[in-house]
């Protein structure tokens, strides 16, 4: 397999025969926040993953350091921002990718992302959170969209996403007041998956990651695509018909695991699925 692009402030490891990527932003000084240039490295990690039918599954987390309350992200990184383009930014990386904030908040990736919040979530961070498919959360992990504060509004997708996951009223509570949730509402409200202990949080994201390697890699696809679809169409009908066209959902119908499964079944013995199918 080839390796990941070099990132400033990155870091990357392979778990479970390689099958799992853990992206780690190690910038915890800076409360994990992102200048741009450091995004744009992010926007090539997340190439790399989706282009790698190899790896099957990401997680992103916060880097963490002795005597720094730990964070997961705490968005952009506005002295960077302040500062214009800094001595080692260059105009090309000024501005943020076209993935979105982290290179990710408006991707719609075909494999699972889950999000290990180790620490607090805020504007772009959260951001990320919201366009990840799990969130596991330690205890004293917030969650926040304060952007109005500063003058400027959640455009990296928060605006979109957060009314699809809490709702109208809840998002207005916490896009237009820059209200701060703690993890065991933000779970209430759905934004969180599970809350578990500090230490616990990379730990557990890599057991779910183990979860979702239960299944064919094709079927995770394929149905990740029919629920955005779902969530983004409101007419079932519409939703339906453009699920069955969708490339990762042929690719799945026309693959060896649409076999493999059934047949594992019959034999009564674990499937061998095949891995991705190229789409």
């Amino acid at each position: 397999m080839k390796a990941p692009p070099v990132t400033e402030d990155v870091s990357v490891r392979f778990e479970r025969d390689g099958r799992v990527m853990v992206i780690t932003i190690e910038r915890p000084k800076q409360r994990n926040s992102l200048p741009a240039k450091v995004q744009w490295g992010m926007h090539r990690l997340f190439d790399y993953y989706e282009q790698n039918d190899d790896i099957w599954c990401a997680i992103i987390t916060g880097g963490e350091a002795p005597g720094v309350p730990p964070a997961f992200c705490a968005g952009q990184d506005l002295k960077s921002v302040n500062s214009a383009l800094g001595p080692t930014e260059s105009a090309a990386t000024s501005k943020l990718p076209p993935s979105g904030f982290g290179g990710v908040s408006f991707r719609n990736l075909t494999k699972p992302l889950i999000a290990a919040c180790n620490g607090g979530a805020y504007g772009g961070g959260c951001e990320i959170v919201l366009n990840c498919d799990i969130v596991v959360a330690s205890e004293s992990a917030m969650f926040a969209l304060p952007e109005v504060r500063s003058g400027v509004a959640a455009l990296g997708n928060g605006l979109i996403l957060l009314p699809r996951i809490v709702g109208r009223h809840r998002a207005m509570q916490m896009i237009l007041m820059g209200a701060v949730i703690p993890a065991k509402e933000a779970m209430e409200w759905g934004i969180v998956n599970e809350v578990v202990p500090h230490k616990d949080v990379l730990k557990r994201a890599l057991e779910i990651a183990d979860s979702l390697q239960v299944g064919s890699p094709d079927a995770v696809r394929a149905s990740k695509r029919a629920i955005i679809n779902s969530s983004e169409i409101a007419d079932w009908y519409l939703a339906t018909d453009k699920t069955a066209t969708e490339k990762e959902v042929i690719a799945f119908q026309g693959g060896k695991d649409a076999k493999e499964g059934p047949l594992s079944f019959a034999q009564k013995r674990k499937p061998n699925w095949s891995g991705y199918s190229k789409l």
